[in-house]
């Protein structure tokens, strides 16, 4: 039994070492492997744009990406001191974070020219 404990714990670590850190570098190296993508394919690989504009022959897709995460407070911990008064240790009150991604590709001649993209998750 432990040494399948201890085979099951090394699978683990080697997993989580081998796990490819998230950073916005991959995101840039990734978008940039759009470039030359039909409209076509990027559409039905990403879906229906969020919103999309167009001047002089050239279109913009944009596609936006939000998520925000409620963290709930916590309650404090009491001590009472020998004399009697008593005063909270710690605690925390609720907060979000709001994570979100705008990536535009740009549409020239049916074909992906460029790729632009801004926000706190433009990760990959």
């Amino acid at each position: 039994m432990k040494g399948a404990v201890g085979i099951l714990l090394l699978f683990c670590v080697v997993g989580c070492a081998t796990q490819p850190r998230k950073t916005e570098e991959n995101y840039a190296a990734l978008m940039q492997s759009y470039i030359g993508v039909t409209e076509e394919n990027l559409v039905a690989e990403w879906g229906i744009p969020t919103t999309n504009y167009e001047l002089n022959k050239i279109r913009y897709l944009v596609f936006n990406k939000s998520e925000t995460i409620n963290y709930p407070g916590v309650a404090p911990t009491y001590y009472t001191m020998p004399n009697g008064f008593t005063y909270p240790i710690g605690g925390r009150s609720p907060y979000s974070e709001t994570y979100q991604c705008q990536t535009t590709f740009i549409i020239e001649k049916g074909k992906v020219k460029d790729v632009t993209f801004k926000g706190n998750d433009c990760v990959s």
